[in-house]
Order: C-alpha cells, then sequence, then structure tokens
C-alpha cells in the first residue's frame, strides 16, 4: 500500500534535497510543471542528466525561461509545452513530480513548479509519497501523466518554437519595462496616485483600526513589503478586502508608508500568537463603509487586472495582501459597492 514519506514546505525540509535523494536513486524522472526558471535548472541539471527525464510545461504567462527549456533539451531531457485551450482548460498549472525504478515509484505533488523559489525558497506546501505500480493511488498518477503527456494539446518542442516564444517574452518584458517606468513618472511629476487592494483577516480591523491606520507583513521573502511600499504612497485610494469575506471598506493613505515595530494594541494577537508585528504601515482616512461586502467571485467577473503585471486578478494574489490596480478599476469596485448597498 503506497505511504505517505514526508511533507514538504523548503522549512525543515527543502524540496531540492528530496528532488536530489529520489532522483539520484531513480531510474527514469517524469515531471509536469506550470512554470520552468533558468534558477531551477540551475539547481536540478545534475540531477536530471544522464537519465530518462520527460517534462511538460506551459508557456504560458511568458513566464517559463526559454533558456531553460534549451538546457533540458542540451542534456537530453525529453521536453513538451502543454498548450490548455478553451473553457474546461484555463491554465496548465500542475506540480508533479514522479520517480520510477522497476518496483517502487515516488511521487511529489504540491505547490513547488521547477524554479529555485519552488525548490528552496518559498513557503510551499508539497507531499512525497511512495508505493508500488499496483498501489491505486500510484496508478492513477501515472496514468494522469501519461494522458497529459500524450494528449493532443501536449506539443515537441522545437527550435522554431523557442525563437518564436523568446521573441515574445522579449517584446512582454521591454513592454512591462516601458510600462512601469511610465507609471513610476507619472506618480513622481504629476502626483498621480493608483489604488490597491489590501487583503487581510476582518479580526485585523478591530475597532476600526484600518480608519486610521494600516499594517501587513513582509510577506514570503519580503513580496508584501516590496508591493507595499511600491504602489501606496500619499492619497492613494485603498480597498480593505477582508478574508473570506470581501471588499467592504474604502480608505485612503494621508501620508506615505513608513516601518515601525511598535506594537499595536488590536494587532496584539497576531504579535502574541504569530510573531508578526505588522511593520509596514500607514496611515489612512475613511472613505466608505458598506454592509454589503463584494465578494471574489463577483471581483472575479469584473475582469480586473493587476497593475504590475498586467494579469487578471486571481485568488492567488490575495494571499500576496497587497494587489495594486488602476485607478479606473478602483472606480468599477467603487461604483460595484454602490450600487449592491444601494437598497441596504
Amino acid at each position: 500500500m503506497a505511504r505517505i514519506l514526508d511533507f514538504i514546505s523548503n522549512s525543515e525540509i527543502k524540496l531540492i534535497d528530496l528532488l536530489e535523494k529520489f532522483g539520484n536513486s531513480s531510474e527514469s524522472m517524469d515531471i509536469a510543471v506550470a512554470y520552468v526558471k533558468n534558477s531551477g535548472i540551475q539547481l536540478t541539471e545534475k540531477i536530471l542528466s544522464g537519465k530518462k527525464v520527460r517534462i511538460l510545461f506551459s508557456f504560458e504567462f511568458l513566464t517559463t525561461d526559454p533558456e531553460s527549456i534549451e538546457k533540458l533539451i542540451e542534456v537530453g531531457v525529453e521536453c513538451k509545452e502543454y498548450r490548455a485551450s478553451g473553457t474546461e482548460e484555463i491554465n496548465f498549472h500542475p506540480k508533479l513530480y514522479i520517480f520510477k525504478n522497476s518496483e517502487t515509484v515516488r511521487i511529489i505533488v504540491g505547490s513547488s513548479n521547477l524554479t529555485a523559489g519552488g525548490l528552496s525558497t518559498n513557503v510551499e506546501s508539497c507531499l512525497a509519497i511512495e508505493g508500488s505500480y499496483n498501489d491505486e493511488i500510484i496508478s492513477k498518477t501515472l496514468d494522469y501523466f501519461e494522458r497529459l503527456w500524450n494528449s493532443s494539446k501536449a506539443k515537441s518542442i522545437s527550435k522554431e518554437n523557442l525563437e518564436s516564444y523568446k521573441i515574445k517574452k522579449r517584446k512582454y518584458e521591454e513592454k512591462y519595462k516601458e510600462i512601469s517606468e511610465l507609471i513610476q513618472e507619472f506618480k513622481k511629476e504629476r502626483s498621480y496616485s493608483n489604488s490597491v487592494i489590501v487583503c487581510m483577516t476582518k479580526d485585523h480591523d478591530a475597532n476600526d483600526i484600518y480608519n486610521r491606520l494600516i499594517g501587513v507583513p513582509d510577506g514570503p521573502n519580503g513580496v508584501t513589503r516590496s508591493l507595499f511600499f511600491r504602489w501606496i504612497s500619499k492619497g492613494t485610494r485603498i480597498f480593505i478586502y477582508y478574508n473570506g469575506i470581501g471588499i467592504s471598506k474604502i480608505v485612503q493613505a494621508i501620508d506615505d508608508p513608513f516601518r515601525s515595530e511598535e506594537i499595536v494594541e488590536e494587532w496584539r494577537d497576531g504579535f502574541e500568537f504569530k510573531g508578526e508585528k505588522y511593520p509596514n504601515r500607514v496611515k489612512t482616512r475613511l472613505i466608505a463603509k458598506f454592509n454589503k461586502a463584494l465578494i471574489f467571485q463577483e471581483l472575479s467577473n469584473m475582469n480586473l487586472k493587476r497593475l504590475d503585471t498586467g494579469k487578471p486578478l486571481s485568488s492567488f494574489h490575495l494571499r500576496l495582501s497587497v494587489i495594486p490596480i488602476s485607478d479606473v478599476d478602483g472606480d468599477l469596485i467603487e461604483k460595484r459597492l454602490k450600487e449592491i448597498n444601494k437598497n441596504v
């Protein structure tokens, strides 16, 4: 019977260590991940070399590094791009690592892409499983990978594919850099003020403290802190999204953000139980408070996009606590909040 070997979060156990252990003792490997980055291949090149390895990945969102695929092909890895399409398959998003010997199969499944972050530094959640080919869960997982690999949507990689993708990715990166520079220029020269969504628990807004002060944690690898200081400044409109509830409050930053580790009474429980002081802060004033919240499903139907990446707003983004959006999208949110609360 298949058994769970371990839980991997990149804290006590790093995924790269298990990949090395399982990979070095396996005869073949199958991997299905959404994204492959150069940083991930630098960590795994030796593990993937010299044996039969198949990797299925995606070029969606122009995230995969083309050089990483070139390197995989160079060391003998068989690579295919999965092209999700239609309404039933929106994105290709698995994170599956399979290690096979003649009698034993080990599987790692969870949240980690083939990137340095996923393998080593991000906070992740993965399970390692071991069993025989006859075990039901092992058999189902192997069949699942084979279906993906042999699907008409799984395309072999050609030199032409890679060159075409390189051009698209380069154009995207140039355009993204240009947009970012324009946004910063507007903010500096014209006091341009974008909007943001800040996502926290309802308890964190005890005594309506958000009406005068907002504080967020640093987040994994300081991502939340970076977003907070980059996208919030004096005048920024801030939509408060309560986790599990939705947006029901709008405030405005009355000064630029600052750092402070002074313990705020309303956040004392977070400090005592999590050791988190929510040091990234900004003083605020209340713009509006609504009885009926704008839930995530309705937000997703509004086709809102992140201002920094241009990607559609997703539930995953809400975990980062700070989401920059355009003032145009902010106006849509505020208008919709007023509509659904008109007769409340």
